[in-house]
Order: C-alpha cells, then structure tokens, then sequence
C-alpha cells in the first residue's frame, strides 16, 4: 500500500479507461487493479507512464499541476473511476495497486467508463452466452435423436 497524490484526467481522457502514474515500482505494465483499503472498492485499468510529454501538456492546461521532478507519486485518474474508488482529486490517499489476473483482464470493459463500450462489451458477452447455450442444446438434441 502506497501513498498517491490524486490529479483529476484531461478533459480528453474522461472516458478512457486508463489511468497515469510515475511510480516506478510498478514495473509491469498492462491492467491492473486499484483497490482503496478504507472503502474496500476496486478498479480494473491500464497503467500508463508518466512521462516530460505528458506532464507539459498536463500542466499546460493550467489547472492543477505535476511535478515530476518531486518525490510525489501521482495518479491522474478520471471522474468515473474516482467516483468508484470514492476518493476525491487533489488529495493524497493509501491505494493498493496490484497487476490484474487473467479474469480480470476478460471483464474490463465490464465497468469502462465509456458507456458505448460498456453496452457493445456487455451485448457481446451476453450473445456469447447464448451461442455457447444454443450449441449445447444442439449438441444435447443430436445425442438423443443418436440414441433413439
């Protein structure tokens, strides 16, 4: 568990289901989970790396700033998933953060903060389900027209 200090995404980003940080010790990259210890709440998400390009365009909006040159461990996260964490921006919070497992990675779009990709992820899973049900009762209905 660390200590992050929370900035609010651009305003280009509010719908992307990524968040950025320059803590180096988290040297995998690709998805992982986020979970604040006080509320017991989660986030699955991609890690982005903070970087000198970022920070000019991220400071240029003359908001709030990042400072990379400081010890701060930043987290720019969006609206929706600060919402869920119920965390608050500007602020410092403890967070786990851990890689994703391969379920995990499945489901993302499960929660995404886009609600078009929420809805084509969730029709897709659910025709899924449907198919793999069809093939089954197929599969089921061959068998005993075999048997009899």
């Amino acid at each position: 568990m660390k200590k992050y200090t929370i900035r609010p995404s651009i305003s280009e980003e509010a719908l992307d289901s990524w968040i950025w940080t320059n803590d180096e010790s988290l040297t995998f990259k690709g998805f992982i989970v986020i979970r604040n210890p006080v509320n017991k709440k989660s986030i699955k998400t991609f890690k982005r790396t903070l970087d000198k390009n970022y920070e000019k365009i991220y400071n240029d909006r003359g908001t709030c700033e990042i400072d990379l040159n400081s010890n701060t461990k930043y987290l720019v996260i969006n609206e929706y998933f600060r919402d869920v964490l119920g965390i608050e921006k500007h602020q410092e919070v403890e967070l786990e953060i851990e890689r994703a497992k391969f379920c995990e990675k499945i489901f993302i779009h499960w929660t995404h903060p886009n609600p078009t990709v929420q809805i084509a992820f969730r029709a897709s899973t659910i025709s899924i389900l449907i198919s793999l049900i069809a093939l089954a009762l197929t599969i089921y209905s061959i068998c005993l027209t075999v048997m009899v």
